[in-house]
């Protein structure tokens, strides 16, 4: 069993060192487009703006760590002192950071997801995973070495909300927050990198077999007189040994393309990508302009800022 990596003080550029630290953010990119890829994982760029999605996305998180790290009793129960708490960790970070005033994702947003979390999931039906020093396994942060793709070290990172065993079974199960405003396919999940890459690095930590995820999924929409604000939903996917160890295949290659893209510096554009559903690619006004120079300006200008997020932090 592999044990995890301490973190590396910040991501090191395949173009400067022997180390790749990669996480599902980064994953995504090298899956779409290798230019998106190039400025977000090799010039570790970010678009300078205020995410809201994603702040609102982390208080929920911490909202629902704080409901399954107050386990004194079996199943976890939201009860008043639970949802006390639950509501105390969304005042307190909201406290720091306030969405735009025209923006629904507010203190009144996040305690209606608290309050549905609560009569929907009054208990649970599982005992959340320990490590051996009784450590609860939950928003697990980790570092691991995945193999070699020539002299490059390929480190799969990332932070798992929750794991858990049920009462009768030697296996593990992984659950994940998803928040979320559309009710997308949930069969988006079903094989996908970012969970089979958590079933292979809980197994790495606990040397257990992982037996499933559950995506809990929270839709959060903008409230209307006739709309449902706060959608729960959960979907349970059974992890397959042989696409665990296709994963790791698989990451490997992909990583070996990028890192030939740097050996070659050049990453071409994959203009499919540039938008969908959810937007367009934030590298998208720079691809258009036509010139390095142009380009180099705007990557410069103060409209992209250093990206040092980690999952490890």
């Amino acid at each position: 069993m592999n044990s995890p990596i301490s973190p590396l003080e910040e991501p090191i550029s395949p173009l400067e060192g022997s180390v790749l630290l990669i996480d599902n953010s980064a994953l995504e990119f090298m899956q779409t487009c290798p230019r998106s890829a190039q400025y977000s994982i090799v010039r570790r760029l970010r678009p300078n703006v205020d995410k809201v999605a994603l702040h609102f996305g982390g208080i929920i998180h911490k909202v629902l760590e704080t409901r399954y790290r107050l386990g004194n009793l079996p199943g976890y129960p939201q009860d008043s002192l639970c949802q006390m708490k639950m509501l105390e960790t969304a005042e307190k970070e909201l406290s720091q950071w306030s969405p735009p005033e025209e923006d629904f994702r507010n203190l009144s947003c996040a305690t209606s997801v608290i309050l549905e979390y609560g009569k929907t999931y009054p208990e649970e039906d599982f005992q959340i995973a320990t490590f051996a020093d009784g450590t609860p396994c939950i928003e697990v942060p980790f570092a691991l070495p995945l193999g070699k793709v020539g002299e490059t070290t390929i480190v799969w990172q990332g932070r798992i909300d929750l794991v858990y065993t049920m009462p009768f079974g030697p296996g593990l199960y992984i659950m994940d927050h998803k928040t979320a405003s559309i009710a997308t396919n949930m069969d988006e999940f079903v094989i996908s990198h970012q969970f089979y890459g958590y079933a292979w690095a809980v197994e790495q930590l606990l040397g257990r077999s992982v037996l499933g995820t559950v995506i809990n999924r929270i839709v959060v929409r903008r409230p209307t007189r006739t709309g449902t604000a706060v959608t729960l939903e959960r979907r349970f996917n059974q992890s397959s040994h042989f696409l665990i160890d296709e994963w790791k295949n698989d990451i490997l290659h992909i990583c070996a393309d990028l890192l030939e893209n740097a050996r070659r510096d050049y990453f071409p554009k994959h203009t499919a990508w540039c938008a969908g559903k959810f937007g367009t690619c934030p590298f998208l006004k720079v691809c258009s302009l036509d010139s390095m120079d142009q380009r180099e300006l705007v990557l410069n200008s103060g409209e992209f800022v250093t990206n040092d997020w980690s999952p490890l932090k």
